[in-house]
């Protein structure tokens, strides 16, 4: 059963039911929840609900992706982990625990482990070894490990067949856990409960199959052996105490791989560029993808960050080999730096959306025809570069529709300005008027909108993320000071267009919280256009996904 599209492989042995029977599994993909991790480690995976309508004869086989770069490092593999979680507990957040077992190969981006009770699963890194003035031994342990794969690489490209002693060496070049320790995991409550993990489900997938098939051979797939000295690699960052113990770095965060996403939508006379950084896993990039199911996708990149704390910036005064003349690049941000701390909190229970930053770009009547404008990305261990690839438009855009008066689901706008700035509602109506109808209607749901108490730490976490309210807002996680921060915000706007952005970001922070939350907003923002509409004579232009 291949989900790779969500980062998980489900591998059945042969025997492992009756021909006769059926089994169904439940997947979930979680992007996000309650969820704590054991101290040193760091989330390298998303986190899944699998679980059967009965139980198999023999162990399930799982594989999740994970985004540590194993390619040349074999000896990283020591300080991957499967983490588990019970999906029943008597609060939140869910406390994961490493178990024993698993195999980590160094070619590939997947982990894999062999489960017959289920629950919350993923895998951690380590990221420090324990203080310890007894590195030194396990030092010299981890080099014979690095010396030992080179050897048995090389070989087989001289011999072509290994000797009966190198195969015994081989099932050790990878130390991934114990064989067995299956029994010390949590059993799951059943598929039921799954829905009460706390986290943003990304997929669920059910399926009835007679007789499963695995993606690779399963019939010789065995946990390898565990050995109980787990060994560093080579230091990398040491920092003393006044013990003269030393903390160093497993290289764990270091090989972190992560992928940039670019998307275009056109936003009236202007293109929107959005660029989002997140962990290189299936599960958080598919998320992201259905966050921009309508926009056009752009050039995607792969990086790594070059320094441990460090963070990615896109430099926009870079030099250009091709002409912009007539265009304007303009970032929504004063700097477009990204920590790698803030990237990757993307998926914790108080950050549900990645990291963005927006770029707007209009090309005046007069501009060239195409623009290619490059963009270095600063901090990343590899030199990337991403390019806006823009076209003029020839055809100036639809006025806007003033028989319109329900909300579109696409987002591509087709009530703008012409792509000349020409004449325009933002340049004839007044603000200050539309500023009133838009706080008389707010007070007017000002009950109703209170009256929505839970869910308030979700609904805080959008906002923030679309930066309409600050971390001191934030924090408060009330409706009334979230709703204050949003009329203090309006009322510096001076350009109608800025005003309808102000207002299509609050309401879609609710649309992304959902349930009541989504039709609270959804019964706003119809009442905003037909009452701007009713007293002031235009459409109020707001576009978002309901």
């Amino acid at each position: 059963m291949n989900w790779e599209k969500y980062g998980l492989r489900i591998g059945v042995q042969k025997e492992s039911l009756m021909s006769s029977e059926t089994v169904e599994a439940a997947v979930v993909a979680l992007v996000g929840g309650q969820f704590q991790f054991p101290c040193n480690t760091v989330l390298v995976s998303a986190v899944y609900a699998v679980s059967l309508s009965k139980p198999l004869l023999k162990q399930l086989i799982l594989e999740i992706q994970h985004c540590i770069d194993l390619t040349g490092r074999p000896a990283l593999s020591c300080h991957l982990k499967f983490a588990i979680a019970p999906v029943s507990t008597p609060s939140l957040p869910y406390q994961f625990s490493v178990v024993e077992g698993g195999e980590f190969k160094p070619n590939s981006w997947y982990g894999s482990i062999q489960r017959k009770e289920f629950c919350l699963v993923a895998i951690v890194g380590e990221k420090h070894l324990p203080k310890s003035s007894a590195h030194g031994d396990e030092s010299e342990k981890e080099e014979e490990l690095e010396e030992q794969a080179e050897e048995e690489t090389e070989e087989e490209v001289e011999d072509g067949n290994s000797d009966s002693s190198s195969d015994s060496d081989k099932t050790k070049d990878l130390p991934g856990g114990s064989s067995g320790g299956q029994g010390e995991s949590t059993s799951n409550e059943g598929v039921e409960e799954e829905r009460g993990t706390g986290g943003q489900p990304l997929h669920e997938e059910g399926n009835k199959k007679q007789d499963y098939k695995r993606v690779e051979d399963s019939k010789d797939h065995e946990e390898p052996q565990h050995e109980e000295a787990t060994a560093p690699i080579p230091c990398t960052e040491i920092s003393s105490d006044f013990n003269s113990k030393v903390v160093v770095s497993t290289g764990i965060v270091e090989n972190m791989a992560y992928a940039g996403l670019v998307y275009y939508e056109e936003k009236r006379a202007e293109d929107l560029v959005t660029f989002a950084a997140a962990k290189d896993l299936n599960a958080l990039l598919e998320f992201i993808d259905m966050r921009h199911s309508q926009a056009e996708v752009g050039q995607n990149i792969l990086f790594r960050f070059k320094n441990y704390d460090g963070y990615i910036e896109l430099k926009f005064d870079a030099p250009q080999k091709k002409p912009c003349t007539g265009w304007s690049i303009e970032p929504h941000m004063d700097s477009c730096k990204f920590l790698r701390c803030d990237v990757d909190k993307f998926g914790e229970a108080n950050y549900p959306l990645p990291s963005t930053c927006l770029i707007s770009v209009y090309g005046s009547p007069g501009a060239v025809p195409s623009l290619h404008y490059s963009i270095p990305l600063d901090g990343v261990a590899d030199p990337k570069t991403l390019f806006i690839h823009r076209s003029l438009r020839t055809t100036p855009l639809l006025t806007r529709n003033r028989t319109t008066s329900s909300f579109s689901n696409v987002v591509h706008e087709s009530t703008s300005v012409s792509s000349s700035r020409g004449a325009s509602p933002s340049a004839t109506v007044d603000v200050n008027k539309v500023k009133k109808v838009i706080d008389d209607v707010l007070v007017s749901h000002y009950a109703a909108l209170n009256s929505l108490k839970t869910s308030l730490s979700d609904l805080a976490s959008q906002l923030y993320a679309a930066h309409l309210i600050s971390d001191e807002v934030r924090e408060t996680r009330s409706m009334e000071k979230f709703i204050t921060e949003f009329k203090a915000s309006l009322s510096f706007k001076r350009k109608l267009p800025k005003m309808e952005e102000h207002c299509q970001k609050f309401l879609s922070s609710f649309i992304a919280v959902r349930g009541s939350y989504a039709d609270a907003a959804i019964a706003l923002g119809e009442d905003w256009i037909e009452a701007i509409r009713n007293e002031l004579g235009f459409d109020f232009n707001i576009n978002f996904d309901a």
